[in-house]
This record gives C-alpha cells, structure tokens and sequence, in this order.
C-alpha cells in the first residue's frame, strides 16, 4: 500500500476467486477480513486464506482486495488476469502399466509396473517427490488396502524430478516380488510433495487408467520320444516336449528355451562337447494352451542307458518369467539304451574274436569228417 494516514485503523477485506479455463471469473471460493494500523504511509499487510483445493486441481486462483477506512473503501485490487494476483494448483493424474499395458506378467523374480504421472501448474525449477503405493482392489470394487510383495511388504517407490516447465510427465517404476499378487488388481495410488508439503493427491481405487491386473504365468512340460517314455537306440533322436502354459497374456510374444539334462549327474547334458537345447517363440492366443519343442540329437555316443531331464524357461522381452525345472519330474524325464554290442558291416573292431571262434568251428567240423570216415572204413572192413 502507499498513501496510508499512519496510526489511522484500515480494513482488508480478500476474496479468492476461481479463474475459469476461458479466463472468467467463476465466483468465489474463500474470504478472510484482517485490520492493521500503518506506522508510515507506505508498507505491507499479510492477508491469510485457508483454500480447500482437493477439488481444484489444475486450476487457477486469483485474490481480490479491498481497503475501507472508517466503512469507507479506499481502494481495491481486483483483476481476474493480474499473475500477481494468481496462484495455481498443482494436479496430477496417473496412468499405471505392465509388460503388456493394464496387464502384467508377474514371476517370483520380478515384476515391473510403471506409473506415468501427468502434472500440471508445477513451478518450473523447484524440486518435487512423488510417492506411490500400490493397493488391491476388491473383487466388489472396494480398496483392500496396501499391496504386500512375497515378503509381505508394502509395494511403494518415490522419484524425485525438478520440471523444466509447468506441465510435464514423470514416471515413478515399482520393481517387487508378485506371486502373492496373482489374479488381483492393483492400483496406484500417488501424492505430490514440496519441502514436506503434500500439494496434490491422485488415490482413485475406481481408476481404471490406475489399475495393472496381475498374472502369474505357469508352465508345465510332458517329454517323449515318439510318443514312448523310453526306447532302444544308437541313432538320431527327437525328444519332443509339450509345454503347457496357464496365465499368458493372449495377443503377446513369449520365448520357451529348454536344456537337457543328465538325470544321473544333475549336469547338462552334451553330445560331443556341445549343449542340447532348443528354443520356440510363439504368441499366445488364449491364456492357457501349450506349445511344442523338440530336442534333436545323435545318440551314437551313449555307452549306457541314459535318463534325460527337460528343463524349460519362459521368457518375454528376454526376460525370464517363470521356469519348470525339477529333475525328479517323470513327466519331464525320458530314458534312451544304447543297443547290445553287434558287430556291424564295415566294424572290424571285433574281428580277432570272430576269426578265433570262426577256427574252432571249422577244427570241430574237419574232427566230426575224420570221425565219419574213420567209422565208414572199418564198417567196410
């Protein structure tokens, strides 16, 4: 203020108005009267409000001021576009994501959910926290409170972020544990804060641009050969494993690899050194299904009956969902023999017992001969 008489008693009397989209004044939302006696003729009084803003986000506030002297107005500031006047509202809104939008493969690995959060009204060059916390909603719609990870603790993340401009995007990512959270609903739930101070809240168990569905994919593998559980060879072999998969995103790309392992030596195992594995990338159509993959190899090495274990991981962008790997599984195992040792055309590795059992016959023939003839002369005789 200038011009004040000092000692003289002044009145203030401020209106907050709400400031439309269009910029009209959409009326009043709070009012406060304070009196002050200037010491000189030119200084400055403090008017206090208390605002209730958690319907306002986004919006914009403007103060209208009065001065009265003895019931008198002497003056006023009132100007609905005056920045000087206006304090703006903070307001976020939260879009939450999986690995496949509002859906989420989850494994006792990890989970990721992003929380992209819209802001608007931010003071450009200060500091923000945003704190989530992730809840379960109810079957009936109803919010169950906190969600818990694996290890029973509460799913929160924060991010700190200083905007370049008023309006803008910040993500806040929360990384847990999520078998505990298979088939339910979570939701995020977001607060803005400045210096300890909470300046806008986004907590709506209703919003479905809030919510990721959690699912828990589960694979299980049935191996064979040829449709046998076991067989007798020494030849090129074709292990086929049907994967049965539970809880896929339909529409989404998966990866199954599979490795084989030696049932006796819990090791890998390995056909001249190398691995055997396979791989198969398919697209789930429904939630549950199976998928095939098959192992081929040559079994000419085997010196002994050998069992064989399947084991088989899911993946989805390189990620490793979930895994089926239990070398005591009879469904995953498969047995080959090797056949007893006959000689083969063209295999002389034998050929020294062969010529020797081959010399006892023909001494035992040439023997029974000169017995025949022997006999044959003295019956002559």
């Amino acid at each position: 203020y200038e011009n004040l008489v000092p000692g003289a008693e002044y009145e203030l009397a401020g209106e907050v108005h709400l400031r439309g989209e269009d910029g009209s004044d959409e009326g009043v939302v709070a009012q406060q009267r304070a009196t002050f006696v200037p010491e000189g003729p030119d200084g400055s009084q403090e008017l206090e409000f208390e605002v209730d803003a958690s319907g306002l986000g986004a919006r914009t506030l403007v103060v209208f001021e009065e001065l009265y002297r003895a019931g008198e107005r002497v003056g006023s500031h009132a100007d609905i576009d005056d920045e000087g006047q206006s304090v703006r509202v903070p307001r976020i809104a939260t879009t939450l994501t999986g690995n496949a939008g509002h859906e989420a493969d989850a494994s006792a690995q990890s989970v990721k959910l992003t929380d992209t959060v819209a802001y608007r009204n931010l003071e450009p060059g200060n500091e923000y926290l945003l704190q989530g916390t992730l809840h379960v909603k109810g079957d009936d719609g109803s919010d169950l409170g906190a969600a818990t990870d694996d290890a029973g603790e509460p799913i929160c993340a924060q991010a700190a972020f200083t905007p370049d401009v008023r309006d803008g995007f910040a993500e806040v990512v929360f990384e847990f544990t999520g078998v505990a959270l298979a088939g339910k609903d979570v939701v995020a739930f977001e607060s803005l804060e400045r210096n300890g101070i909470q300046y806008a809240v986004h907590a709506d168990i209703e919003d479905e641009g809030q919510s990721v569905k959690v699912y828990v994919p589960v694979i299980k593998t049935t191996a064979s050969i040829d449709g046998k559980k076991e067989i007798t060879t020494a030849g090129k072999v074709t292990i086929e494993d049907v994967v049965s998969y539970t809880n896929l995103i339909p529409g989404t790309e998966y990866t199954i690899r599979g490795t084989l392992m030696n049932k006796a030596t819990g090791e890998v195992f390995t056909v001249g050194g190398e691995t055997i594995t396979a791989e198969v990338k398919f697209t789930s159509e429904n939630r549950d299904g199976e998928v095939k993959v098959k192992f081929i190899f040559d079994a000419h090495d085997l010196t002994a009956s050998t069992k064989l274990v399947v084991f088989e991981s899911l993946y989805r962008d390189d990620v490793e969902i979930t895994t089926h790997k239990d070398i005591e599984d009879k469904d995953q195992t498969v047995t080959i023999t090797p056949p007893p040792d006959v000689p083969q055309t063209g295999d002389n590795s034998n050929l020294g017992v062969w010529i020797g059992l081959g010399g006892i016959a023909l001494g035992g023939a040439i023997a029974c001969a000169v017995l025949y003839f022997k006999k044959k002369e003295d019956g002559e005789k």
